[in-house]
């Protein structure tokens, strides 16, 4: 995911959606304890998960590709700095 973010901000970024995943999970661990607790039927439970992977699905619907970098045959590269490849190179040789 790190390359749809600009390179300018993307270990902030990166930051923060790792935070928001950390978030999510205590969040949905608390929401099946609470599910858990009403006695509801197996079948109300599977539709309240259902239904978060369900909206989780539709937010990925709305990632937007324009900032991604994609070499000639449509693959995703990643961004390296050519002098220190250079570098790297002069170096092991």
């Amino acid at each position: 995911m790190s390359q749809y973010y600009p390179s300018s901000m993307r270990a902030t970024a990166v930051g923060s959606t790792m935070g928001f995943g950390r978030i999510g999970g205590i969040v949905a661990s608390t929401f099946i304890g609470i599910l858990l607790t009403l006695n509801l039927l197996p079948q109300y439970n599977f539709a309240a998960i259902g239904i978060a992977a369900l909206v989780g699905g539709v937010a990925m619907l709305f990632v937007q590709e324009r900032h991604a970098e994609y070499n000639k045959e449509g693959k995703i590269e990643t961004t390296v700095n050519k002098d220190m490849v250079s570098e790297i190179k002069t170096t092991l040789t």
